[in-house]
């Protein structure tokens, strides 16, 4: 994750730097062509973060099968503007799913050994992660409105 976050934020910087906040102060980073170009980049790197950290929380804890699965809900959980936290538990959570997913699929006979890490592992990872996001994810959200609403905090 830190290459991204490095790299990125240096581009990003570099936008600022080489940008001019004279012509349009709502768009600064993104005035100039150069600008933009730095700026678009950096963006994308940064982009890159969560799901790239989910997807290695979820790969250490279930090795290879688990890479796609954690970026997918690192991916989710970016667009569900749930931030660092969201990919820290869509990490935790397509590791540990996809630990019990290889459990499972051990009593599928051996014919079905080849299919596995192809087929079975992403299909129902990839399917079970999102339902699980969105039910983590909804919980979460709806919560922190309560808690708004209540105005415990």
């Amino acid at each position: 994750m830190l290459p991204f976050v490095i790299g990125g934020g240096i581009l990003i910087a570099l936008a600022f730097l080489f940008d001019d906040y004279t012509i349009d102060p709502s768009n600064f980073g993104k005035n100039t062509p150069l600008a933009a170009f730095f700026k678009t980049t950096g963006d994308t790197a940064f982009g890159f973060m969560l799901p790239i950290l989910a997807g290695y929380i979820s790969m250490s804890i279930s090795d290879h099968p688990g890479v796609a699965v954690g970026f997918v809900g690192g991916a989710l959980a970016s667009q569900g503007n749930s931030g660092f936290l969201g990919a820290l538990v869509a990490g935790f959570a397509a590791g540990y799913l996809m630990k019990g997913l290889r459990k499972l699929f051990d009593y599928l006979p051996d014919t079905f050994e080849g299919l596995k890490p192809v087929l079975l592992y992403p299909f129902f990872g990839l399917l079970l992660i999102h339902l699980l996001l969105l039910l983590i994810l909804r919980l979460q959200m709806h919560l922190i409105q309560w808690v708004v609403q209540v105005k415990l905090f």
